[in-house]
């Protein structure tokens, strides 16, 4: 058996495969990427291989083509030449030259806007919002690289949220395409999310269950967050301790259908999170995901404040007068997995505990996941 544990959960063990990263899912298409001749191809391609992801490098853009493209140097072509779906790698020094409006537009179109450039994003981030930083030997490249992953057809709703993950910063903003991305290749029927809050991870499944016809169930300590379930079609919302989910479970019309996707975003306090992964690691589906946000309670002191770093390179700001974030969810990880890993460093790492194979991924910008 083989599950995906992240530290939103993708958190996981010792077997560091470095350079040789395993895929996250399996992939039914192939992507396909147009040099262009660009200087930048061969930093990308070689991003591709580590990561397993199938592609096929073409001379030509098919612009009747459903499948998702990569394109490079994509300043050079017509908006008429190009595909339905596709990835702008964005080359244009804009400190050298302009950006029309014809451009934006061609970039506007595009599924995601990869660069190279922090100067060149700085230029167009309050136009063009669904943008990644992807240089050469990039530590976060595993988060940009998701859409490769998905179905064409899902492309346009991973892109807006990631839109909304840059635009709409949260301590969990940048989280949320990958939370969108692994829940929907899991192939879900049960979502399980402990911890609404405000909902802003509820809407990313929310959408997923609206995608897959999955069903969702939120619980939550609060009555107050029986609101963000009002309108979420495919979802139950339970005031309860999650820690009492598994009675409630046994008895439920759930009862015999395992969960596909877990997530855990409650007190983060250590004793309570062995007592959440001891309650729901069992219920886990096989090829399920158990994923824990505020892995990396490591804040940053920003202008005499504390502070979290997002993947768009913006920083959220702490109340200081608000009780500090408990660092407890990295440490019962360590403790019920027997793993070590450094919290503030991307993991993705392959390991077995208890004849199960787990493939760990944390990623620590935003309080971790």
């Amino acid at each position: 058996m083989k599950k995906l544990l992240c530290s939103l959960l993708l958190s996981l063990l010792t077997i560091t495969t470095s350079c040789n990263v395993p895929a996250f899912h399996p992939q039914d298409q192939t992507i396909y990427v147009y040099a262009n001749n660009s200087k930048h191809s061969d930093d990308v391609i070689e991003i591709l291989n580590n990561f397993h992801v199938k592609f096929q490098q073409v001379d030509t853009i098919n612009s009747n083509d459903q499948a998702l493209y990569i394109i490079f140097d994509i300043f050079k072509l017509d908006s008429n030449d190009l595909p339905n779906y596709y990835v702008a790698y964005q080359t244009l020094d804009l400190a050298q030259n302009i950006l029309t409006n014809e451009y934006l537009a061609t970039l506007k179109n595009a599924i995601a806007v990869w660069d190279y450039s922090w100067d060149n994003i700085k230029r167009y981030r309050n136009e063009i919002h669904h943008y990644y930083f992807l240089p050469k030997d990039y530590e976060y490249a595993d988060p940009v690289i998701l859409p490769c992953f998905l179905p064409p057809n899902i492309l346009t709703h991973y892109k807006n949220i990631l839109i909304h993950s840059n635009k709409v910063n949260t301590e969990i903003s940048s989280l949320l395409p990958m939370l969108f991305s692994y829940s929907y290749t899991s192939n879900p029927k049960l979502i399980v999310e402990a911890g609404v809050s405000v909902g802003n991870s509820s809407r990313v499944f929310d959408q997923v269950t609206q995608l897959s016809g999955a069903k969702l169930l939120g619980v939550d300590i609060s009555q107050h967050a029986a609101n963000t379930y009002a309108n979420i079609k495919n979802g139950t919302y339970l005031r309860m301790n999650d820690t009492d989910f598994g009675k409630y479970y046994e008895k439920s019309e759930f009862k015999n259908i395992p969960i596909d996707v877990m997530f855990i975003d409650t007190s983060h306090e250590y004793n309570h999170t062995l007592q959440e992964i001891n309650v729901f690691l069992p219920l886990l589906a096989v090829d399920g995901i158990m994923m824990f946000h505020d892995s990396n309670v490591t804040p940053l002191h920003i202008e005499g404040r504390e502070g979290w770093w997002r993947i768009n390179n913006t920083f959220g700001k702490m109340n200081p007068l608000a009780p500090s974030n408990p660092r407890g969810v990295a440490p019962a990880l360590k403790k019920y997995f027997s793993i070590e890993f450094d919290e503030t460093k991307y993991q993705n790492r392959i390991f077995i505990k208890d004849g199960i194979t787990w493939h760990f991924i944390h990623y620590p910008f935003c309080n971790g996941l």
